[in-house]
């Protein structure tokens, strides 16, 4: 980290005491929502992390180390599907972020992307809240069934007999040539009549 000037114990314990601080749910409760709702796991994801940023992807990264295992287990696995959607370098960024605890914090104390000031005065503060993203995701299971209905609904766009051509017939081709041969010979006996009388 650029312009680090405390030692690494330090800077984990800070770490450690923002990223419990950034979030102010009751785990028991949520703990307990997730283990019942057989629905949740029905979904690609438990929870809903639509419109994340990378600043709160970083956030919660480092955050679920610090929760109950439980849910930091389900969190990083929705962050990895979440990660899908960013460009290649930032994704790069992210699984770095998702390996371990251990790894997250090498990462953070050896990368250049922060300065420590930066770090936590932006990214990781005391005013971070994150309870927004620990909403489950509560997307609807119900089956929709079909509706049964009596007779034809193509509402006229099924051509007149009259216009039917066979598609899979290998005389199709003979048949069509024979059918333009007429109707040139009955244009050219129109024409021909048209000339003799005037």
């Amino acid at each position: 980290m650029r312009n680090f000037n405390v030692d690494s114990n330090s800077f984990c314990n800070e770490v450690e005491k923002l990223s419990r601080k950034s979030v102010h749910i009751d785990f028991d409760f949520l703990r307990s929502s997730v283990v019942d709702s057989s629905t949740l796991f029905r979904d690609e994801t438990v929870f809903n992390l639509m419109g994340l940023g990378i600043d709160d992807f970083v956030r919660l990264s480092i955050t679920s180390w610090y929760i109950p295992e439980e849910i930091g287990i389900l969190l990083r696995m929705d962050l990895e599907k979440k990660s899908k959607e960013y460009d290649y370098e930032t994704r790069m960024l992210c699984e770095q972020l998702l390996i371990s605890e251990t790894h997250t914090l090498l990462f953070l104390l050896e990368t250049k992307l922060w300065s420590s000031r930066d770090f936590f005065g932006n990214m990781l503060t005391s005013k971070t809240n994150l309870n927004k993203w620990f909403k489950l995701n509560t997307k609807s299971s119900k089956v929709v069934k079909a509706q049964r209905k009596r007779g034809y609904h193509d509402k006229g766009s099924r051509k007149s007999e009259t216009k039917w051509r066979p598609k899979h017939d290998w005389l199709f081709t003979q048949w069509h040539y024979e059918m333009e041969a007429a109707e040139e010979s009955l244009y050219d006996s129109k024409h021909f009549a048209v000339g003799f009388i005037t």
